[in-house]
């Protein structure tokens, strides 16, 4: 059952991927088509999947990476994280970030060769100015979104 809405998510998560195809912190997509794209291949899991050692009944017993391990990491998230809020930054005019993602979780980075890269942007706003004041305009996330242990 998929509408109007499901097909706009995905329209926009194809558009920020496009706009984002130079970053090497971001995975790319090939090819979009509707309800689909085609990514590269990335066979390291999620840094949620990577990060925590569980027992055989799946309880988490401690994080698995050392203190230099979970820098390095951070540092490759947030270098994502900065080139999708420079997405416009060759845009003439451009000021502060044009897309929020509104979905930061650790499942949202991907390995690919040992590096950790931004993916999944079906739920990103684009950010607006108000063209009297200049200012940004704010935006509104549903409180009632599934999941959990995520940022904008």
């Amino acid at each position: 059952p998929f509408g109007e809405w499901h097909i706009n998510q995905h329209r926009k998560d194809g558009l920020v991927y496009e706009r984002l195809s130079n970053s090497p912190h971001v995975i790319q997509m090939y090819s979009h088509c509707v309800m689909g794209g085609l990514f590269e291949f990335a066979d390291g899991g999620t840094m949620e999947d990577n990060l925590w050692s569980l027992d055989s009944a799946g309880n988490t017993l401690r994080a698995r990476w050392s203190g230099l391990q979970r820098l390095r990491y951070a540092t490759q998230a947030a270098l994502g994280v900065a080139d999708l809020h420079d997405v416009n930054q060759y845009e003439e005019g451009a000021i502060g970030p044009a897309v929020a993602h509104t979905d930061i979780s650790l499942d949202q980075f991907i390995s690919l060769n040992g590096v950790y890269k931004l993916s999944d942007f079906n739920r990103v706003y684009f950010m607006r100015r108000n063209v009297t004041s200049d200012e940004p305009c704010g935006y509104h996330v549903d409180i009632g979104n599934p999941g959990s242990y995520r940022s904008p």
